[in-house]
C-alpha cells in the first residue's frame, strides 16, 4: 500500500513539473544544480550558509506537516504505515542537505537536521483559524484588525 502511495506522489510531482513546460528529464539536473548552488553558498558563507540550509529544510519539512494532508494519511493508512511514510518523506527531503553537511564535516548541523526530520514526522500542524471559536473571541479579533467598530 505504501508503494502505491509513493507511486502516486511521484506521478503528482511529475505532473507539477510538466505543468511548467519542461521535460521531466530536466528535473534531476535542476536538483543537482540546486545542490551545487547550496554547496557553493556553504563554501562562500560557512555560518550563514549553514543556517540558510537548515532554514530551507525546516520550511520544506513544515510544508509536509499540513493538517489536511496528514489527516488524509491517517485515515488511509495504519498508524505504523503513516509514520513510515512520514519518516520516509522527511528523509527524502533532507537527504541532499544532509549529504552536503556530512561532506563538509558539519556533524552538529547534520544531527540537528536529522532531529528536525524525526520531530516533524511525529508532529502535524494545527491551523490557528478555527471557525468554532467563541463569538467573543471573534469580536476581539475583529476589533484588533479594525474591521468591526474599533474605538479610535
Amino acid at each position: 500500500m505504501i508503494n502505491n502511495y509513493l507511486k502516486l506522489q511521484y506521478k503528482l510531482l511529475t505532473r507539477h513539473f510538466k505543468a511548467t513546460g519542461l521535460p521531466i528529464m530536466v528535473a534531476p539536473l535542476l536538483l543537482l544544480g540546486a545542490c551545487y548552488l547550496a554547496y557553493y553558498l556553504l563554501l562562500q558563507y560557512p555560518v550563514f550558509g549553514s543556517y540558510a540550509l537548515l532554514l530551507s529544510n525546516f520550511q520544506l519539512l513544515f510544508l509536509l506537516t499540513e493538517k489536511n494532508r496528514n489527516d488524509f494519511l491517517k485515515n488511509t493508512f495504519s498508524k505504523k504505515d503513516f509514520y513510515t511514510i512520514r519518516l520516509l518523506e522527511n528523509n527524502i527531503v533532507i537527504l541532499p542537505t544532509l549529504a552536503i553537511f556530512l561532506f563538509r564535516g558539519l556533524w552538529l548541523y547534520s544531527l540537528a537536521l536529522i532531529a528536525l526530520a524525526v520531530i516533524f514526522a511525529f508532529w502535524s500542524l494545527k491551523l490557528l483559524a478555527n471557525p468554532s471559536q467563541p463569538h467573543s473571541q471573534r469580536n476581539h479579533l475583529n476589533l484588533l484588525s479594525g474591521s468591526e467598530g474599533a474605538i479610535c
